[in-house]
């Protein structure tokens, strides 16, 4: 009975993890997101202050909240999108449209893809 207890204890640590990294991530998505449409939209309508506001604003959100989801996603993807915000807080500042809304889908597309990623599905599981 002894030998029970400490997986069953470890089996129960590990669900509550994955329930919190779970949840930070995909609160960390949602807001993220919110900015990026917010920045879409500025470069949409050629507000090109509010846009590169909107974009360094992304750039810091990610850079402080994605510290932590690095831990337990892949960096692949999340070095992808540290580049096109990299990349678009200057295209943004030299007011290229195409660029910009180029580099911003590329930026909501992946953020949406780890946010699909953390569904508990059974094509996720396997």
């Amino acid at each position: 009975m002894k030998k029970v207890i400490l997986p069953f204890m470890l089996f129960l640590a590990m669900l509550v993890g994955l329930y919190y990294s779970t949840k930070y991530t995909n609160n960390t998505c949602d807001k993220l997101l919110e900015i990026a449409y917010e920045t879409e939209s500025s470069i949409a309508f050629e507000q090109w202050d509010n846009a590169y506001i909107n974009s360094m604003a992304l750039l810091t959100s990610y850079e402080k909240d994605m510290s932590i989801v690095t831990l337990f996603l892949n960096h692949e993807e999340l070095d992808i999108i540290y580049n096109e915000a990299l990349k678009l807080t200057q295209y943004t500042k030299e007011e290229d449209k195409t660029h910009s809304l180029s580099s911003i889908h590329l930026v909501k597309s992946l953020i949406e893809g780890i946010k699909e990623g953390q569904k508990i599905t059974l094509r996720n599981v396997l």
